[in-house]
């Protein structure tokens, strides 16, 4: 006869040792802690395609395998060596742990099903993520790398939720379809040369580029190419002009600049930029293919979930911002004469290379929702990107600098004898048509594919 206090043998089975408990947290531990060790499987869960991970989360990783790893010896250790562990044993049974473990897989495994949804809502693609639209630029590189990016689209003036596009860089580094080369004879090719507002922030074929070409080839034999690159200056496009866009035998060049360089202008020290300055017209082009490789595809993920958690950690540790100088207490900003010559500079000397190779140059001011003749809490409103990206700027200074940077584009126009389609002056400024200060809806882009347009057809076609 068993003692009262014996344990019986069902319960010898059904109940957990604190050992066999201890090996149930270990063996996860050691795993994770072996995950977290390969480079490849981290960047895979937690990494953004394309971009590294930030310091601040690479660090935090590292911490978690290290203590995982520890604390999943220690318990192996203890649940082995332990007679303590061994013989004494918990509340809990194995049915109840089995059940418990099964219900927590099966939550997982509903909410990594939950995000695979949405991300085939968003992007179209249950096993990948997309390549994000910040990977298309490299240190260095004044191309953009081909490929299929994912775009989360905003606005500042619409209450509505970002809606998600997908956008395509060719083989030559340029947004939308690979021209033809050599170009067909008899073909007029307009290369459209700017920042973000000419690369757009808008779906496939939206952007005025994509827009203007469908205009002009249904009166003609036209291509229209679009050279936009996200927070590239007149000191990166002479270069990128002179390097990857004269080969590709262009007709006419439309410079639509000045919103970055403004950016630029607002640091107080031009010595201090080691990404903006006088560009050098006088050097030879960089002899390199046209062709930069198969388009990079989107990965397959092992696990949404993780790479939603690298989000959230990314946002708990951001990117360092450029830093700029403020004004001392009691003074407004003002633009250094100095460093806005470099704009001037810089765009006369794209107008002249342009102009050396037997191409029609066109410049043309930047359009913006910039409204001096409303009440400045509207303003500061239309100003808000401006405003909210480089923090010395207010709506007063904010408004200056753009009116002075258009002022100098009309200047070189009028210097170096070409055509200028000043913008600013004919885009509506109904809110409708803009995103943020600069950037245009799909309806602003079309808008701007018209007048351009007309104003090409009048001035150079």
């Amino acid at each position: 006869m068993l003692e009262k206090d014996a344990p019986s043998p069902s319960s010898l089975f059904d109940r957990l040792t604190l050992a066999a408990a201890a090996q149930l947290v270990a063996w996860p531990c050691l795993f994770l802690s072996c995950v977290l060790l390969a480079e490849p499987i981290v960047s895979n869960l937690f990494a953004r395609d394309g971009v590294t991970l930030e310091e601040g989360v690479r660090l935090l990783l590292e911490r978690v395998r290290l203590a995982s790893g520890i604390a999943g010896l220690v318990l192996l250790a203890a649940a082995y060596h332990s007679r303590r562990l061994q013989s004494r044993r918990l509340s809990l049974r194995r049915g109840d742990v089995v059940l418990a473990l099964a219900a927590a897989v099966v939550f997982l495994l509903l909410g990594e099903a939950a995000l695979r949804v949405h991300g085939w809502l968003s992007w179209g693609s249950l096993l990948s993520t997309p390549l994000p639209y910040s990977a298309m630029r490299g240190a260095g590189e004044v191309y953009l790398r081909p490929g299929v990016y994912g775009l989360e689209i905003g606005n500042d003036y619409q209450p509505v939720r970002p809606s998600h596009a997908t956008i395509s860089i060719n083989r030559y580094g340029l947004r939308g379809p690979l021209p033809q080369m050599p170009k067909p004879p008899g073909r007029t090719r307009i290369v459209c040369l700017g920042g973000s507002s000419t690369f757009g922030f808008v779906g496939e074929g939206q952007d005025y580029p994509s827009r203007l070409n469908a205009l002009l080839a249904a009166r003609g034999d036209f291509d229209v190419l679009n050279a936009g690159r996200p927070g590239s200056t007149t000191w990166s496009d002479l270069r990128y002009l002179r390097d990857r866009l004269l080969p590709l035998s262009p007709d006419v060049l439309l410079v639509y600049e000045g919103f970055n360089d403004m950016w630029r202008g607002v640091r107080r020290h031009a010595g201090e930029q080691d990404d903006y300055g006088i560009a050098d017209e006088r050097l030879p082009a960089v002899e390199e293919p046209l062709d930069l490789g198969t388009p990079r595809t989107w990965s397959p993920r092992l696990l949404f979930a993780a790479f939603h958690v690298g989000r959230g950690l990314e946002s708990r540790f951001p990117t360092a911002k450029k830093r700029f100088s403020a004004p001392p207490a009691g003074q407004v900003f003002r633009f250094d004469p100095a460093i806005v010559s470099i704009y001037e500079r810089n765009l006369a000397a794209i107008v002249r290379l342009g102009r050396s190779r037997g191409l029609r140059v066109a410049l043309a001011t930047f359009a913006a929702c910039d409204d001096p003749s409303r009440p400045e809490a509207e303003q500061r409103l239309r100003l808000k990107y401006v405003i909210d990206q480089v923090p010395p700027l207010d709506v007063h200074s904010g408004q200056e600098g753009m009116d002075l940077y258009r002022q100098v584009t009309r200047k070189v126009a009028l210097a170096e004898g070409v055509p200028l389609l000043d913008l600013a002056r004919l885009m509506p400024k109904d809110l409708k048509f803009y995103s943020d200060t600069i950037h245009l809806t799909a309806e602003g882009e079309e808008t701007l594919a018209t007048l351009l347009a007309s104003e090409l057809e009048r001035e150079l076609l």
